[in-house]
């Protein structure tokens, strides 16, 4: 998995989800994530379906990716993630904000489908 903002490899921290139709559209690494809002993003704050960062709807949820490991031992061997109301959302331009945070244009954006991203 790579994070959709910059591209970087085993990017397990958040999910992007579109909240309409259940569809994953990728992953952003918390190196992204915190460039782009800092630490404002914490699961559980933001309840009522409204963007983090403003009164918009939120087209998009981050649920945070969890490791399930192995019991005899230890060792990772799954990431899943859930998606309750728990998790936050984001507009279609705070989502755009954060995706650009890791310098990849994106050439399509919400609605158009943001994991097809140019590879230049």
């Amino acid at each position: 998995m790579h994070c959709l903002s910059c591209d970087l490899g085993a990017a397990y921290n958040r999910a992007v989800v579109d909240v309409v139709d259940g569809a994953e559209v990728g992953s952003v690494c918390f190196r992204c994530e915190r460039k782009a809002f800092g630490e404002r993003l914490a699961d559980g704050e933001h309840t009522d379906g409204t963007c983090a960062f403003c009164e918009r709807t939120g087209d998009y949820a981050l649920p945070s990716w969890t490791p399930q490991t192995t019991e005899a031992e230890g060792t990772v061997c799954d990431v899943a993630y859930e998606l309750t109301e728990r998790a936050p959302v984001l507009c279609d331009t705070h989502v755009r904000d954060l995706l650009s945070s890791g310098g990849r244009p994106l050439t399509r954006l919400a609605g158009d489908g943001l994991s097809d991203r140019s590879d230049s």
